[in-house]
């Protein structure tokens, strides 16, 4: 395996061939479900499981710390290994490998499913319209971001869809953000559940913010385009108010802060400021962030929020957290 090109470690080529499920098996028992793994997770102590591993991505997560990254983060984390050491245990075969056939069908399957999950939220992004009089405008109105983004849309949509028996849910309003790869070709949406009025997320779901596609790696980019210099923020309200604050500055936002860490920039990005979030998830997802865009050789720093505030758009509104 060539792990090495011009002095530079080819993490890609290395992420492609190791197999994430063999590499985290050594350290916590995995059960296969569908096409994930689960398992108790390694970096805390749970008595049910809430470590997913993500075969056809080469990623985890952790619903229970937020712990999340690659085979390489991993290593580094489990092994506590330097960056350049979980490479060089990759590339020397003392991690399991996939085999080629393994990888290609694996690829294949990913692909198909893929272009149908990006092809679902597509549809609904089409479908959406303007925000100038909807209650998505409503929703931003409320939480005082007054510019409302390009890539901000209105939608009636559901908020489940069975693709065994093609149920789906009620359509419901929904602020809908356009998510773009490093190329800035789409690949999917997150949406933003909303109450009858518009006012608020939607109360009666546990998890509002619901997200569609493949957005893992992409971002909602808001602000101008280009430039060697982007800020990263967990969600799209804070987003949308550091973006009309720093109307000159590319914000880029994350699905949520588990897919914070996984943004892929383009070539030009050389530096990263980090907008992160004043709670115990928002820090640890900021932290994992710093290190992940470190270790790709960014210049990153990391800024929050003034203490009493939870996150951005918070500060902006002047709602301090509870004691």
């Amino acid at each position: 395996m060539h792990a090495v090109k011009g002095g530079r470690i080819d993490t890609e080529e290395l992420l492609r061939t190791v197999d994430i499920v063999g590499v985290i098996a050594r350290h916590t028992k995995l059960k296969r479900a569908g096409r994930l793994y689960k398992g108790l997770c390694p970096y805390h102590r749970e008595r049910t499981p809430s470590f997913t591993v993500y075969p056809a991505t080469g990623g985890y997560h952790c619903f229970g710390c937020g712990a999340n990254g690659d085979a390489i983060r991993f290593v580094m984390d489990q092994d506590r290994v330097s960056f350049v050491q979980a490479c060089e245990m990759i590339s020397n075969g003392d991690l399991p490998r996939i085999s080629e056939e393994a990888r290609v069908k694996a690829e294949e399957e990913d692909r198909a499913i893929r272009e149908e999950a990006i092809r679902e939220a597509l549809a609904i992004w089409l479908e959406s319209r303007d925000l100038e009089g909807s209650l998505a405008q409503v929703y931003l109105r409320s939480r005082m971001i007054n510019i409302l983004p390009e890539r901000f849309r209105f939608a009636m949509c559901p908020a489940w869809y069975d693709r065994k028996t093609g149920e789906c849910g009620p359509d419901r309003p929904a602020l809908v953000c356009c998510v773009t790869d490093v190329e800035d070709n789409f690949v999917g949406i997150q949406r933003v559940f909303l109450s009858k009025d518009g006012k608020t997320k939607a109360p009666d779901m546990k998890n509002p913010k619901l997200s569609l596609g493949r957005p893992a790696g992409g971002a909602i980019r808001l602000g101008p385009q280009g430039g060697d210099h982007v800020t990263v923020i967990e969600g799209p309200e804070d987003g949308a108010t550091v973006s009309e604050a720093q109307p000159d500055m590319p914000v880029w936002v994350a699905c949520g802060t588990s897919m914070m860490p996984q943004i892929k920039f383009p070539a030009d990005v050389r530096r990263v400021t980090i907008g992160g979030d004043n709670n115990k998830a928002g820090r640890a997802a900021a932290a994992i962030s710093y290190n992940s865009y470190m270790d790709r050789g960014l210049l990153v720093r990391a800024v929050y929020p003034e203490p009493d505030f939870g996150d951005w758009n918070d500060e902006k509104r002047g709602i301090r957290k509870q004691a």
